[in-house]
């Protein structure tokens, strides 16, 4: 990745088993499957966040994609889709944000 200003173009980011691309309104419907199943919801990390990132309708995960994607053209934080390289499937999302503090600060030594 070079030093673009994420919020001006989200890059792709390619690895050895999975893709990271930013998340589309279109890929509702594959996170679906993963987003519905309550025994993955105790491994979603939901820091700093209202949710439970558990959806049983496609209404309701189409309602989050176009949060994030809202929340991306603020400058809040990026949410990338995970594309399996192997199946093509859509297979979970990552989240990520700059968030400025100082080093003592981030070990809450203030």
């Amino acid at each position: 990745m070079n030093s673009t200003n994420i919020y001006t173009e989200c890059p792709l980011c390619p690895g050895e088993r999975v893709t990271l691309r930013q998340t589309k309104t279109e890929d509702a419907a594959e996170l679906l499957k993963c987003y519905s199943d309550e025994k993955a919801v105790p491994f979603f990390n939901d820091d700093n966040c209202p949710d439970n990132f558990h959806y049983s309708t496609l209404e309701q995960m189409q309602k989050e994609i176009l949060f994030w994607c809202e929340s991306y053209q603020n400058q809040g934080f990026v949410r990338w889709t995970l594309i399996h390289h192997e199946t093509s499937e859509r297979i979970g999302t990552v989240e990520m944000f700059h968030r400025v503090s100082g080093p003592m600060e981030f070990y809450g030594l203030t």
